[in-house]
């Protein structure tokens, strides 16, 4: 029996999907040109159009196709760009660590996404911290990285941690709050406005969100915290 064509199969999701990956390929060639602030901004928008997925998915059909496409979409955007734009910067210093760090935040990337993608429960939280919250993270640390002859050994050691914590079984919290989503919204939209304007304020508005990243990657600690408090009072 013949199966229905794949493009009846897409659904307005995998539209947003489709876009997640296409910022990511555009990301792609920015770095090959050695832009990597445009490439930042790129994933800013590849992370956007990957929430608007998720959030028409929920409230429409899921397509046949949609959960395995969004991996892959994900792979490009928040695995594959970061990991690149790693070994272009780390390269000039050492060329056997920047394959190395480049390589391990692909594969834990997509063991990541393939431990997602097999997982046939209901999840209220994230199992390791989602390759998205990742991926941006390196990006938008990236923007930073004139700002100081640290940057090399502080791209090291995030690409390491971020790396462990998406393989880790350590929960992370899906963010649900509206307040906090349109904060997070508001802020990625001042980032891309900012890229328009001058440097500068585009170092400063990434940072806000760079910072906001970071503190979602500290949650579990945060919890760990109030659950020894909590036994403490018991």
């Amino acid at each position: 029996m013949d199966q229905e064509h794949i493009l009846y199969s897409i659904k307005k999701a995998d539209l947003a999907t489709l876009t997640n990956a296409a910022m990511g390929f555009a990301a792609t060639i920015c770095l090959i040109q050695h832009n990597f602030d445009c490439a930042a901004i790129l994933i800013i928008l590849a992370a956007i159009a990957d929430g608007v997925d998720g959030a028409i998915s929920r409230r429409c059909a899921y397509s046949p196709l949609g959960k395995h496409l969004d991996s892959l979409a994900d792979a490009i955007s928040f695995g594959m760009v970061p990991a690149t734009a790693t070994y272009l910067l780390i390269t000039p210093r050492n060329i056997v660590l920047a394959f190395v760090l480049a390589i391990l935040f692909l594969s834990c990337g997509l063991l990541r996404l393939a431990r997602f993608t097999t997982r046939t429960e209901i999840m209220m939280d994230f199992q390791g911290i989602p390759i998205t919250a990742a991926g941006l993270t390196i990006m938008l640390l990236i923007v930073q990285r004139e700002t100081t002859e640290l940057f090399p050994h502080i791209l090291t050691a995030m690409i390491v941690i971020l790396s462990t914590l998406m393989v880790s079984r350590i929960t992370y919290p899906k963010v649900q709050d509206k307040r906090i989503i349109t904060i997070l919204a508001v802020t990625m939209i001042a980032t891309i406005l900012a890229y328009t304007l001058k440097e500068e304020t585009l170092k400063i508005v990434a940072g806000v969100l760079l910072t906001m990243l970071l503190a979602y990657t500290t949650t579990p600690t945060i919890k760990i915290t109030r659950k020894e408090k909590e036994t403490k009072n018991v």
